[in-house]
């Protein structure tokens, strides 16, 4: 895959789900008050080199506060009275590839629950992912299905969106059919984002890897 088609689709993958960030301005923003201990908290619960075999590259990343893209008159989620307290972004690539986590901290276990509750599971949040999805597909990036998917109960939450896409390069070559999973999970105050993208060929093995590590993940949340 070019670089230009990698970059692609991940940024599609950032709009599978209501916990990544978007550039649109939309939505309203959380409050953020970051404090070390949370902050901390926070870089413990996304993947790191450690968790990867030979041949992975990659690393922490710049984070920010996640917010959620709306579909206005259809999901406008709520946010501002929620407070970030800590959070943290790692993405490991690895033939063909992509894995990405974002942990964000609440300032209350409830907030964290309102959140989910607003932006993962509302029952606007696949509507409005597929109009996105369908805006943006194009020649090069055709999507063609999202849905929630089945996914083990990890921590005290979790799900897992899958969008469908086919991939050809803009200057020529075999398309190629690819998944762009959106898995999200936390426990306590603490709720995680982790996006895979991978050959659709693939897909038995990234589920198995993608269950493995988010009970890693959940068993290293603090708080």
């Amino acid at each position: 895959m070019s670089s230009r088609g990698t970059h692609r689709v991940v940024g599609a993958t950032a709009v599978a789900l209501g916990l990544m960030v978007v550039q649109a301005a939309l939505a309203e923003a959380p409050v953020v008050r970051y404090n070390a201990a949370d902050q901390a908290a926070a870089k413990v619960a996304v993947l790191k080199a450690a968790d990867f075999g030979a041949g992975w590259k990659g690393g922490y990343r710049k984070a920010t506060a996640m917010v959620s893209e709306a579909c206005p008159g259809v999901w406008e989620p709520k946010q501002a009275d929620l407070v970030i307290t800590g959070v943290a972004e790692s993405q490991f690539a690895a033939s063909g590839v992509s894995v990405s986590t974002t942990a964000q901290v609440y300032k209350t276990a409830r907030m964290a629950e309102l959140d989910w509750a607003r932006t993962v599971v509302h029952p606007a949040v696949v509507p409005c992912m597929r109009k996105q999805y369908s805006r943006e597909s194009d020649a090069e990036m055709r999507f063609v299905s999202l849905k929630v998917t089945p996914f083990p109960r990890v921590g005290d939450r979790a799900i897992r969106m899958r969008v469908i896409a086919i991939y050809t390069p803009s200057g020529g070559g075999s398309s190629m059919k690819l998944l762009l999973d959106g898995i999200a999970f936390g426990r306590g105050r603490t709720g995680v984002a982790m996006n895979v993208i991978a050959p659709y060929s693939e897909r038995a093995v990234v589920e198995a890897a993608e269950a493995r590590l988010a009970q890693l993940l959940v068993r290293r949340i603090r708080v």
